[in-house]
């Protein structure tokens, strides 16, 4: 199988991504409670574009883990897209700007 048809397939594995941040603040939450002594709350958000401004979305505890891994897809995603453009880019060459030389 030639490299590109590898790196297609692991394209395909990997299609359920988010671009994004998983980002944690830790915040008061204004009442009687041991976060206005120092130790504060701690939430994780999904920071991502939308509509080109950065949105903020609650992760409930249960989804943190979820979202990292889907926004560690969407690095694999953008390297091997790379990846694969400069193969294309070898195999254009090759193809036509070698030919009768």
């Amino acid at each position: 199988m030639k490299k590109v048809e590898r790196l297609k397939a692991k394209l395909i594995e990997n299609l359920d991504f988010l671009s994004g941040s998983v980002v944690m603040y830790r915040s008061k939450c204004g009442k009687n409670c041991v976060c206005n002594n120092g130790m504060k709350h701690v939430c994780h958000y999904l920071s991502a574009k939308k509509e080109g401004r950065t949105r903020n979305l609650y992760l409930p505890p249960g989804a943190v883990d979820e979202a990292k891994k889907m926004t560690e897809k969407h690095k694999k995603i953008k390297a091997l897209l790379l990846e694969i453009g400069q193969l294309n880019y070898e195999t254009l060459k090759e193809r036509h700007l070698t030919k009768g030389r």
